[in-house]
């Protein structure tokens, strides 16, 4: 039977799940009239599809989260409804790694070189993540109907082992950032003040220093933290995760348009979701080098 102190961990986690869905839904609200002007009258390819998906999956998630903690009163129900989640909430999480590959390839401006060293890494993390995440839930022991009443489905399941992938997509980030701040020492000083470049430099930076915080409390998080709520930062780490990609990949088209329509720069700048404060910047010789209609990045 839990106990008091075990039902407020089950709570916080509980809580945490309601506070995702909520910024998920703030998410997509907020940035939907920019997803209007800039995605939707782009022709439908991947990288549109990536975008549609990267944004909206963290609200199936934390849907579909706070179901199993609410309405799951049966083990094989919860295993199955969990499993869906499990594979559901990595495949998202993956396609927001492909926006940050897609992003780093553009500005190396489609290096072979680089271009095979994300591909290979890509498909190492798809490997590996799902591999984890396969072997996590064939082990899995769910919870009889007693203690599913009491505790909901996912609070009273053993994910800790889950781990490795975690830290597998922190050392991928961090290899992106990484190809990131090396092209821009490499980069001539008249590109580095371009606008498109400015942008895609600022945003990656502020993307990853964002999720490295967050990747490594969750990691304390799942490893240290009492097992009632040591899932309790995966949702809220998935929903922000998803929501930094969806505005790089905004930004790059705000200043991507900027530079090809006469907007002005200082404009996009102001009106851009996940900006720094900064100088006025002008637009580098090379700016339209790359292409972002249609998120052709």
């Amino acid at each position: 039977m839990a106990t008091y102190r075990d039902l407020n961990f089950l709570n916080v986690t509980k809580y945490s799940k309601v506070v995702a869905f909520t910024l998920s839904l703030l998410e997509i609200i907020s940035t939907f009239p920019e997803e209007i002007a800039l995605v939707w009258p782009n022709k439908l390819d991947l990288m549109k599809v990536v975008f549609l998906v990267n944004k909206y999956s963290p609200l199936l998630d934390t849907t579909l989260s706070i179901t199993l903690d609410i309405f799951t009163y049966e083990a094989k129900s919860c295993a199955i409804q969990y499993q869906i989640l499990a594979y559901w909430y990595i495949t998202g999480i993956l396609f927001s790694e492909f926006i940050l590959i897609a992003r780093t390839r553009a500005l190396w401006q489609f290096n072979p070189f680089v271009t095979a060293l994300l591909l290979g890494a890509g498909l190492e993390m798809v490997a590996l993540v799902l591999y984890i995440t396969h072997e996590t839930i064939s082990y899995t022991e769910y919870p009889e109907g007693p203690l599913l009443r009491i505790a909901g489905c996912l609070p009273s399941i053993q994910d800790q082992d889950l781990w490795p992938a975690y830290m597998y997509m922190i050392l991928a980030e961090t290899g992106i950032v990484f190809l990131t701040l090396f092209k821009w020492y490499l980069e001539p000083v008249d590109l580095k003040r371009g606008r498109l470049f400015a942008t895609m430099y600022r945003d990656g930076s502020l993307f990853f220093a964002i999720v490295l915080v967050l990747s490594v409390v969750n990691l304390l998080v799942m490893l240290f933290a009492p097992q009632d709520m040591s899932s309790s930062m995966q949702m809220p780490l998935r929903v922000i995760h998803s929501a930094l990609c969806t505005r790089v990949l905004l930004n790059l088209r705000h200043a991507s348009k900027s530079t090809s329509d006469g907007i002005n720069t200082d404009e996009v700048a102001r009106h851009a979701s996940l900006v720094f404060n900064h100088g006025t910047a002008p637009l580098g010789p090379d700016d339209m080098d790359i292409s972002f209609d249609g998120l052709d990045c």
